[in-house]
């Protein structure tokens, strides 16, 4: 077991994942933080989440504050006397009261090259600008979201079919390798950190539902990049006859037409420079299908607009 006292902060599965990898290396990992229990599914039972499950299973103190911001909680964060803080998924903003308790204080696993795409959502936003690259960085964090200088950094290409789902899977795995590669050299202090460059800076705001809807006066190009920034969840959407469809993987033709238009018996979508095909497309409480099998069971006809 290595001697330096740890903090883990993280809440969701992939969280879980990153904290798993820190126990199994012997790091001394002396408290997690994730978010309370929340109810779940329809019997509505409270769940707790599966940072707190691998807590348990692994004996390790866990707290779920409500909110951070509140002396009581710095108190209990400051007599942890943490050496580091690690924060990958956590949910929750790190008031600027916790950021330099921890003496090599609190340090973020961040899914793309910052400053490039600071925000909530760095892959859906780097898939629909079509960046060849993305990355992970590891950076310490300050009192400006996403600002504070950086520990390390790797880069990732991103092909032309990946997904969301894809490049989640693959950036955290980079992410897991980055963090045991840096760790030891930041906790004996061998590392310079450096500075972001803010007038590179991109943002990548919060994504809602409405901000899925697909915008079929786009370019083909455009709405493919769009598609598989949300596949294939919570998945891209338009509707037709008042009911939301999901597209989660589609194709690009050169079939023109009017905008927003069934093109074709093959439900071709009119754009700004041609056409897109959906190739796997799920409807309001139905299981994801391939187009031929939506197709049997989908009353539309050439002309129809959609929305």
């Amino acid at each position: 077991m290595k001697n330096e006292r740890i903090v883990f902060m993280g809440t969701p599965n992939i969280s879980a994942q990153y904290l798993s990898a820190l126990i199994k290396n012997h790091y001394n990992i002396i408290a997690v933080y994730t978010q309370p229990a929340k109810r779940q599914d329809r019997g509505m039972d409270l769940k707790n989440t599966p940072v707190q499950n691998l807590s348990i299973v692994e004996n390790i103190p866990c707290f779920t504050p409500e909110i951070l911001k509140d002396q009581n909680e710095i108190n209990k964060f400051e007599n942890l006397k943490i050496d580091v803080a690690i924060i990958m998924g956590y949910g929750m903003l790190i008031p600027k009261e916790f950021l330099n308790i921890p003496k090599l204080g609190c340090i973020n696993i961040h899914l793309s090259l910052l400053p490039r795409w600071r925000g909530a959502s760095p892959i859906e936003h780097s898939l629909m600008c079509g960046d060849g690259e993305t990355g992970v960085t590891i950076f310490r964090l300050n009192e400006k979201f996403d600002c504070g200088p950086i520990l390390n950094s790797i880069k990732f290409k991103i092909s032309n079919t990946e997904t969301k789902e894809d490049l989640q899977k693959n950036l955290n795995s980079l992410g897991i390798d980055l963090l045991l590669a840096t760790l030891p050299k930041y906790l004996k202090q061998e590392i310079s950190l450096k500075k972001q460059d803010d007038s590179q800076a991109t943002y990548a705001k919060k994504i809602f539902s409405q901000d899925r809807k697909i915008n079929f006066s786009q370019k083909k190009k455009e709405i493919y990049n769009f598609v598989r920034s949300f596949s294939p969840k919570p998945g891209a959407w338009f509707t037709f006859k008042g009911e939301k469809i999901k597209i989660l993987s589609c194709e690009t033709n050169s079939i023109m037409g009017n905008k927003s238009t069934i093109l074709s018996n093959n439900l071709d979508i009119g754009c700004e420079d041609g056409s897109i095909k959906p190739i796997m497309i799920q409807r309001e409480g139905k299981k994801i299908m391939n187009i031929n099998q939506f197709i049997r069971g989908f009353d539309f006809k050439v002309g129809d607009q959609i929305h």
